[in-house]
């Protein structure tokens, strides 16, 4: 969960808005995201983009008993279960996952005025709504879950850099699909003609999963955690005889496999 305050320029006047992101999913696998924007989830996921409207100044959201209630008083005027907007419009959308056609994630974004609500209103509702527990706060120097990681900690990734005798390589799990491959880039050249460029991932996919020792790694306040770790996967071991060595950040790991108490990490 995301939740932050943001401020658009309209003419002469500032608009001030609460934004807040929402990622409900099955398990480690089903998706991680690359940066705050994109996702990366298994190629064999089908994905249903829904936007939300409103027509009744208002918005309800809620899973379980909360949604019961939200479709018992659809045909009332800003129920109970509501969060007031002051305006009809667009307010946000709804990504949808599924794998065989089974539910695997659900993505949430919206927009709230500031006079409607503020942060902490919109986390109490937002978490009461979702049934959401034991949430982890993060802070600037924790933007990882797992804190700052330390030599001998295994993770899994589901990208990585490897430096053979070839230059470097960056490898990727079959399971996560990068966003960025088939977006287009529109490039307005000295002539003020424009050139369009479909992205393509030069990323080599693998099979077995990228299993990772942790052998030391720095914080750096722009871009977070970044660590270098050895392979431990035999399957890639073997692929990748002459190194064994990768580079990865944070952002990489999608699961923490073992966690190290005693040992140091090499800074």
């Amino acid at each position: 969960m995301n939740i932050y305050e943001v401020v658009t320029k309209v003419d002469k006047y500032n608009i001030e808005g609460i934004e807040f992101s929402l990622l409900l999913k099955e398990n480690e696998h089903s998706c991680n995201f690359e940066d705050e924007d994109n996702l990366l989830y298994p190629p064999d996921t089908n994905i249903e983009k829904f936007d939300i409207g409103m027509d009744t100044a208002c918005v309800a959201l809620g899973i379980n008993d909360s949604a019961n209630e939200i479709i018992k008083s659809r045909d009332e005027w800003q129920p109970d279960c509501s969060i007031r907007t002051g305006t009809d419009g667009y307010f946000g959308h709804v990504y949808e996952g599924k794998k065989n056609n089974e539910l695997s994630f659900i993505w949430i974004n919206g927009y709230f005025d500031k006079d409607m609500i503020n942060e902490n209103e919109l986390f109490d509702y937002l978490t009461k709504q979702f049934e959401i527990t034991e949430l982890v706060r993060e802070d600037i120097d924790l933007s990882c879950e797992y804190g700052m990681l330390e030599k001998g900690d295994k993770v899994e990734l589901s990208t990585c850099a490897i430096n053979n005798n070839f230059g470097t390589i960056k490898i990727r799990n079959s399971n996560y699909k990068s966003l960025t491959e088939g977006q287009k880039l529109t490039i307005e050249n000295p002539d003020g003609t424009l050139e369009t460029t479909t992205l393509k991932s030069h990323d080599k996919l693998v099979d077995s999963p990228i299993q990772v020792e942790i052998i030391e790694g720095f914080y750096d306040y722009e871009t977070g955690n970044h660590y270098k770790g050895r392979l431990l996967n035999e399957n890639l071991l073997k692929e990748w005889s002459d190194t064994t060595i990768v580079n990865f950040s944070e952002f990489d790991i999608v699961k923490l496999l073992e966690k190290t108490s005693t040992n140091e990490i090499e800074k």
